[in-house]
């Protein structure tokens, strides 16, 4: 009994850590959006649905924590079609047209930083299921924080 006592209050005490550093530091979500954004090259076949094209686009970053540093391990860049639901809920390498990763970086605190990148796609096949269906595009970002 008294070991279920002492895992317990260990728990207690762990939360209870975790809950004041978390109060202390206050971390908030990075922000990131497009800054800038090209189309080169754009080819389109009618006969087959397949186009070449690059994108050259700069993605920004800034970290608006007072405390933390923030170090992005990977960042991976992904242009597909359909919808959302499309990309996320089914088959997402269907839906994909370009994709790359960017190089590892670090955010300092209050720091906005410029991410510049090309994505090329030769002869990629799309099939548009809805009129006027369009492109988009969504970064997956995973990083690690420190203090």
């Amino acid at each position: 009994m008294s070991i279920v006592i002492a895992i317990a209050g260990i728990f207690f005490a762990i939360g209870l850590v975790d809950m004041m550093v978390h109060q202390a530091l206050s971390p908030e979500e990075p922000e990131f959006w497009i800054e800038s954004g090209a189309v080169y090259g754009l080819e389109v076949t009618d006969s087959d649905s397949e186009f070449s094209a690059t994108w050259n686009m700069t993605l920004m970053a800034q970290n608006p924590n007072k405390k933390l540093v923030i170090d992005f391990d990977k960042v991976k860049v992904v242009v597909y079609y359909g919808s959302k639901e499309d990309f996320f809920y089914r088959d997402h390498d269907q839906y994909t047209i370009a994709k790359t990763q960017l190089s590892p970086f670090f955010l300092f605190t209050g720091n906005q930083t410029g991410l510049n990148f090309k994505l090329g796609v030769v002869g990629a096949s799309f099939m548009i299921t809805r009129p006027r269906e369009g492109c988009s595009g969504i970064g997956q970002i995973r990083g690690d924080a420190s203090g």
